[in-house]
């Protein structure tokens, strides 16, 4: 029957590759008797199959027949097998740091995607640092808003380029969960307005030394102001005490 055949046909394959993998004398052994078995080993093999793997005639005929939908072949189970030992035997990466090495690996940084992505979220840091500096309140809230507006537009963003990164870059980027863009444009955009926090809580612990500054001067300028007041009207009575002193010797 043909599904017989193919199973036979399939252990010669693993046996020639087993017999390879042992060495040239176990792959010699291996050939030499594969090519002397020949056909008497098929007809040793399909009968001695029934009885390993427990079948019937009827279920030989069934196999041969297409098997049904819940029929599979015997091979699936063993490359099932082989390939979960593949992969378990895979050691991925354990660390932050081997995790951020198999990141940086896996970017291609001379794609124009990834260079105009950079290039914008520098021009954004230099934008906030001047802002911060040299811009005023109305700059800084509006600057706040349009990287709040970014970020807001980062998951559409997302699903826009992975629908079409194709047309961007030379491999999908563009990841179910977001990674990517998490990492090239949220993040930073979020530095940028967490150095403008700072920059607002600065400016506020200034101007409110600044205004303490000011009330302390002014509580101090008042103090100075009734003491002046003081002595003066002191000079006063004294100086009228000794006019009348004067007065009365006369």
């Amino acid at each position: 029957s043909g599904i017989v055949d193919q199973i036979i046909d399939a252990h010669h394959q693993v046996y020639n590759l087993v017999s390879g993998a042992l060495g040239p004398d176990g792959g010699s052994a291996g050939g030499g008797g594969g090519s002397a078995g020949g056909a008497g080993y098929k007809g040793g093999y399909e009968g001695g199959i029934q009885e390993e793997m427990d079948l019937t005639p009827e279920d030989l005929a069934e196999m041969a027949n297409g098997g049904g939908d819940d029929m599979k072949s015997p091979l699936e189970g063993m490359a099932e097998h082989v390939m979960g030992d593949i992969f378990h035997g895979q050691v991925g990466p354990q660390t932050p740091l081997e995790h951020f090495h198999a990141f940086r690996s896996a970017i291609d940084w001379t794609e124009p995607l990834i260079v105009a992505l950079l290039i914008f979220q520098l021009i954004m840091f230099v934008v906030t640092v001047y802002t911060i500096r040299r811009g005023n309140t109305t700059s800084r809230f509006g600057l706040l808003v349009s990287i709040a507006i970014i970020v807001r537009c980062t998951e559409r963003f997302n699903e826009y380029c992975g629908g079409r990164w194709e047309d961007l870059a030379t491999q999908n980027y563009f990841d179910t969960n977001g990674i990517f863009v998490l990492l090239f444009v949220a993040l930073p955009l979020l530095g940028d307005c967490v150095l403008m926090v700072i920059g607002f809580m600065r400016e506020a612990g200034a101007l409110l030394v600044e205004v303490k500054t000011m009330e302390l001067k002014q509580k101090q300028k008042k103090k100075e102001q009734k003491e002046q007041k003081k002595e003066e009207s002191e000079n006063k009575d004294g100086g009228g005490g000794g006019k009348r002193g004067k007065r009365s010797k006369k």
